[in-house]
């Protein structure tokens, strides 16, 4: 089958193993970050496994994806809650670290 024609997928790659493991099982994502916010993170990086460049993420209007300013500089955020936000990183147009679950931004 040749190449042409076919996307490449998103790479995610996750800053620790335990954001691995909530990406994976939502039951461990559930236990982690509580039933709200560890089923939206599981959502959201099964949303994320399907696209094909960070062009695609930033479509995805109701994400609220933003780059940060201050001490979180070069990184980005995605909207999983009211208050809650996933941490990313983008390496580059086709890759995105996930760096952590911020459970209590704004306050």
């Amino acid at each position: 089958m040749s190449a042409v024609g076919r996307s490449r997928q998103l790479d995610i790659h996750f800053r620790t193993n335990k954001l691995r493991d909530c990406a994976q099982d939502e039951s461990a994502a559930v236990r982690e970050f509580g039933p709200r916010v560890g089923r939206k993170f599981f959502e959201v990086i099964n949303r994320l496994e399907g696209l094909t460049s960070i062009d695609e993420v930033r479509q995805m209007r109701y994400l609220d994806f933003h780059r940060l300013r201050g001490d979180r500089a070069g990184q980005h955020a995605l909207k999983l809650g009211r208050r809650e936000r996933l941490i990313v990183l983008v390496t580059d147009d086709e890759s995105l670290e996930i760096s952590e679950v911020s459970l209590r931004h704004y306050e």
